[in-house]
């Protein structure tokens, strides 16, 4: 006696990989997209000194990245808006970037937003495709977000 059909177990098999096929893509996108983690904050003097780890997974490089960052404080304020530019990003490539933010006392970062993508440049690349491809990430207390 036969239970299942090879149409029905066809039909099931399908609709698992459909159940599983947006997790794969998902991996297979943020194997594409350009990565920032806010790694560090460390104070310097009077400035705050933000250290980034950049990685660009997509398949071309980045000549030029001009970010806009709003700096929040502890009662979600609007502590600063500032622009952050980091030139050469090699395609499949892990950077590091460090910049002080002068007269800035980390311990008042609760939350850099990124604003907007002011600049990409590269071959094939524009500010709103690497805003799609921009993924996030914070190793500090102060949270990293869009």
């Amino acid at each position: 006696m036969r239970l299942f059909s090879f149409p029905f177990i066809f039909l099931c098999v399908f609709s698992l990989s459909c159940l599983v096929s947006p997790s794969i893509m998902a991996r297979v996108g943020q194997q594409k997209a350009l990565f920032i983690e806010l790694n560090a904050l460390n104070q310097n003097g009077d400035a705050c000194r933000v250290t980034f780890v950049m990685v660009n997974n997509m398949k071309t490089a980045i000549d030029e990245l001009i970010l806009e960052l709003v700096l929040f404080d502890q009662a979600q304020q609007v502590q600063s808006l500032l622009t952050l530019k980091t030139r050469n990003l090699p395609a499949q490539k892990t950077l590091v970037r460090r910049y002080d933010l002068k007269k800035i006392s980390c311990q008042s970062i609760q939350r850099i937003l990124v604003n907007e993508i002011k600049v990409c440049r590269g071959k094939s690349l524009g500010a709103s495709g690497c805003l799609k491809a921009l993924s996030l990430s914070s190793r500090t207390k102060a949270k990293l977000g869009l």
